[in-house]
């Protein structure tokens, strides 16, 4: 049985490793057209559609070997050609379960994806959903060993359940976006860095209810805490201070 979320309701922002980010920060404006919606020290954030994500500077930058994040668009080609002609090079892969032409891999279910990596060493995936008016949003990608393990961690310990599951894949859906995806890969738990960000109104509860179910707190202050999942990914708790309001 799943344990009561305590995340309920809470922001969960991907986290972008940057290992010079007045670097990332140009490369995102001149290759992929954003620019930061709040700027603060050692940390950038971005709107896309009704989404977030951050880049924050750190020295293990560079150490994930999975996709770390997705940008869904409504026209995958059309931003392709865009970015292109920025310089942003898409990847070409032939493996059994991956395979592209020109950049593009067709799923089965329809989806279509392409892949670039950015001027930390962060491997974005670009995708187009199958169903017509899907919201545009950038999500988080989670790696795990096993996504058997992954999902009865999140439910025991978050009381997170997967809103879609297939073969070797969880999906976690918020209330207008999605939270995040996780996938089973070799290359799980290989970035240093936070991968992501919840946002809570009231850390202090959230870190004395994830200390009673086990979660070990990696680290601890007044506003920020982390913890690592099953998996090995590194996730940060932070105070919902910001005058920042993703609606707007």
């Amino acid at each position: 049985m799943a344990a009561e979320s305590i995340l309920a309701g809470a922001t969960f922002r991907p986290s972008l490793a940057a290992g010079d980010l007045a670097r990332a920060r140009h490369w995102y404006a001149e290759k992929l057209e954003l620019v930061p919606a709040l700027e603060r020290r050692g940390e950038l954030i971005y709107r896309v559609g009704r989404s977030t994500f951050s880049i924050f500077e750190t020295p293990d930058a560079g150490t994930a070997r999975n996709t770390v994040a997705a940008w869904n668009v409504a026209d995958l080609r059309a931003a392709m050609a865009r970015f292109r002609a920025h310089g942003v090079v898409f990847e070409d892969y032939d493996f059994d379960d991956l395979k592209t032409v020109d950049g593009v891999a067709t799923n089965a279910d329809g989806t279509l994806d392409a892949y670039f990596i950015d001027s930390e060493g962060n491997t974005i995936v670009l995708g187009q959903p199958p169903e017509a008016g899907r919201p545009t949003q950038f999500f988080a990608i989670l790696a795990a060993g096993d996504v058997d393990r992954a999902s009865r961690w999140y439910s025991e310990k978050l009381g997170l359940e997967p809103d879609e599951q297939s073969a070797g894949q969880l999906v976690y859906h918020g209330p207008e976006t999605t939270l995040f995806v996780m996938y089973e890969t070799t290359s799980a738990g290989t970035a240093r860095n936070a991968v992501g960000t919840w946002l809570v109104s009231d850390l202090a509860g959230v870190v004395l209810e994830l200390r009673r179910r086990g979660v070990t707190l990696d680290q601890y202050s007044p506003t920020t805490a982390w913890f690592k999942d099953s998996e090995g990914n590194r996730l940060a708790l932070s105070e919902d201070r910001e005058p920042f309001d993703v609606n707007r």
